[in-house]
């Protein structure tokens, strides 16, 4: 059974994330119990939404030019953030309340995310340039 508080601030995240997506995520639950980090059994701990095509290409044009800007101390997205293959890239944020569709009122409880980008090139080169291409700065 989840606690409360944790479905309340997935409740404020869950309205957040559909607002800067533009759909619904999918949440994620707790396979097992860990007492060290107070996690039960079935308790949410992430939520997850696959963007493809129109909607994919709109979220990357505002992140690259409305978000990252906004990133407090931004000096570019470190070349380490590939996978091995580098054909993702994985990019970290502290917290999510820097995109423009949110108001200050509208993040009560700071969460962070995790931007997973996958891209169809063959290595790292290419991807590299593909995202250069869409406007990704890069250290």
């Amino acid at each position: 059974m989840a606690t409360r508080k944790s479905i309340k601030d997935f409740d404020e995240f869950e309205k957040n994330l559909i607002r800067i997506t533009g759909q619904k995520p999918r949440i994620t639950k707790s396979k097992k119990a860990i007492s060290n980090f107070k996690l039960r059994e079935g308790i949410p701990v992430m939520m997850q939404s696959t963007l493809r095509r129109e909607r994919a290409y709109s979220f990357l044009d505002r992140f690259v030019k409305l978000v990252l800007p906004r990133v407090r101390d931004f000096a570019g997205i470190s070349e380490k953030s590939f996978d091995k293959g580098g054909r993702s890239i994985n990019i970290g944020m502290q917290t999510y309340n820097v995109f423009p569709e949110l108001g200050v009122e509208d993040v009560v409880t700071p969460m962070g995310m995790q931007i997973t980008i996958v891209l169809k090139s063959k290595n790292a080169v290419e991807s590299k340039a593909l995202l250069e291409a869409l406007g990704f700065i890069f250290k």
